[in-house]
């Protein structure tokens, strides 16, 4: 196996886990709303779970999906696309320093680093663009959170080694130091709270 087609399948596999939980809820809803027309909290079930999953969907579509790199994306698109997935996650985002009208090249980076930066912190927090240029690339995440605890794993994925064993949740990393290898920049973490790629 390729470690393209390997990566793919990592990718498809995380998309997947993503949405069975949001795409099952909606489907144990409508079997309640079936054996009780009318009731309100199947209804309101049926209403999360579309949403959550419709939020999902967003997000991945453009943290994973294949886009020109040179295609453009805005501001309040990313924020967005992004923000439902993340306040299920208990995070809120501050997009103020990033471009207005960014490259994929660099948004994707940002969402991804978004994920990896949400991990670092169990009870949730707050992520800020700390810098995001494309020329030369630099996407960096500030992090506010307590606690703050990025897992051994995570910085073993950030500096390069491990990844031959990696799982489909991980899978937004290695698309990450594909990324780093492709402009010539490395990832990093900072115990002030940073994650990045520059």
């Amino acid at each position: 196996m390729t470690d393209a087609t390997r990566l793919a399948g990592l990718v498809a596999s995380r998309i997947c886990h993503d949405l069975i939980s949001p795409v099952g809820a909606v489907g144990n809803g409508l079997e309640l709303m079936r054996a009780a027309p009318g009731d309100e909290e199947a209804l309101a079930l049926v209403e999360e779970s579309a949403a959550a999953a419709t939020d999902s969907l967003k997000f991945l579509r453009l943290a994973f999906g294949a886009r020109d790199p040179a295609e453009r994306v805005g501001r309040a698109e990313l924020s967005a696309a992004s923000s439902g997935w993340f306040v299920r996650r208990k995070f809120g985002l501050d997009w103020r320093n990033a471009p207005d009208d960014a490259p994929m090249r660099l948004a994707q980076p940002l969402l991804l680093l978004a994920i990896a930066a949400a991990s670092t912190a169990p009870r949730g927090g707050r992520l800020s663009v700390e810098r995001a240029t494309a020329e030369p690339l630099a996407a960096i995440w500030r992090i506010e959170a307590d606690p703050l605890r990025p897992s051994p794993r995570l910085l073993e994925l950030l500096a390069g080694d491990g990844t031959e064993a990696a799982t489909p949740a991980e899978a937004h990393l290695l698309l990450l130091r594909r990324a780093a290898e492709a402009s010539g920049t490395q990832l990093f973490w900072d115990d002030s709270g940073m994650i990045g790629l520059a």
